[in-house]
């Protein structure tokens, strides 16, 4: 029964089309992922090593073997086993450039392939595989997952658990409070269980609010300026398809960059996993260059041409000074 009366709360009304329909939702990427492996019970998981460590957390809770594979300069995968009884393999969809080669290895692997799309959260499913992707990697909202199932009896059927929902660095944003807002939000983030938990009614209604229309234009416009600004100087060669919605621009430069040269710029430029050059782990020199010097620049809908050339300036003339 619908309750009358009381405090007036958010308005917050459905107004744009749901962006995943058809998918199970999940509260985190690593949600979704433990569902996976409870459904399939493999033996043992190949992943990338250039991934981020939240990925392994789902894997030591079960005691599954770990794998790891190395990745090219394009960030497709390199000398992966056959598929075989008990072996899964996780690809990242990295930077949401991948689509492409994601289905030549989905069609190898069939249900035993999974694709992380949480750089890639507009990419559907591939039929009779595995998909998740993390609403917060693309928008203001506190957890939200989408997960994609082989077959519709693997979506849970029950409610999932729910978990407490932070958002206070959210709020604080918009109040202006930057440096509590980045505290409330590594407490947050720092505070992600590794349960299966559903995804919050706050975040279901935040992602109805979006103009996803508008966020997937933008994105591209703003990664196709970057392409041309920075292309020459890059050291990877970045193919940017037609249908990908870009989570960053993947700059490699010749040199590392102090991030604390951008951050003095207010150009916050983050680092994709750091424990993986920290790891002590003899192999994967490459993956290891990655995570010290690759610059993943946002491109996000926030910004515009203006935002993307006064980027692409200061990263030049940081490279520029470094040579």
């Amino acid at each position: 029964m619908r309750a009358i009366g009381g405090f007036l709360d958010l308005e917050l009304a459905e107004r744009a089309p749901h962006p995943h329909p058809n998918a199970c939702p999940f509260g985190f990427g690593r949600s979704a992922f433990l569902h996976i492996l409870l459904a399939m019970r493999p033996s043992e998981v190949w992943l990338p090593f250039y991934s981020c460590s939240s990925l392994r957390e789902p894997l030591d809770l079960l005691g599954i073997r770990t794998e790891y594979y190395e990745i090219d300069r394009g960030f497709a995968p390199i000398g992966l086993p056959s598929p075989a009884s008990g072996r899964l393999l996780l690809f990242i969809n990295y930077f949401g450039l991948l689509s492409g080669v994601s289905k030549v290895y989905a069609e190898q692997w069939q249900d035993a392939f999974v694709a992380d799309n949480t750089q890639a959260f507009y990419e559907r499913g591939i039929p009779g595989c595995w998909a998740f992707n993390s609403a917060r990697k693309f928008f203001g909202v506190p957890d939200g997952s989408f997960l994609y199932v082989p077959d519709a009896s693997l979506c849970p059927t029950e409610p999932i658990v729910r978990h407490t929902v932070h958002y206070d660095h959210l709020l604080l944003r918009v109040l202006g409070e930057s440096e509590r807002a980045f505290q409330a939000y590594r407490k947050a983030e720092d505070s992600i269980p590794c349960i299966e938990t559903g995804m919050s009614p706050l975040a279901h209604r935040l992602l109805l609010q979006i103009d996803h229309v508008e966020v997937q234009k933008r994105r591209r416009e703003n990664f196709s300026i970057l392409t041309q600004l920075l292309k020459s100087r890059n050291q990877l060669a970045v193919s940017f398809p037609e249908s990908a919605v870009p989570f960053a621009y993947p700059f490699l430069p010749e040199k590392e960059i102090d991030r604390k040269r951008l951050h003095a710029l207010e150009l916050f430029v983050p680092t994709l996993w750091p424990e993986c050059r920290d790891s002590g782990v003899a192999r994967f020199e490459y993956e290891k260059q990655l995570a010290a010097q690759l610059l993943p620049l946002p491109v996000d809908q926030r910004y515009g041409p203006a935002d993307m050339r006064r980027l692409a300036d200061s990263v030049l003339d940081l490279v520029n000074q470094s040579q």
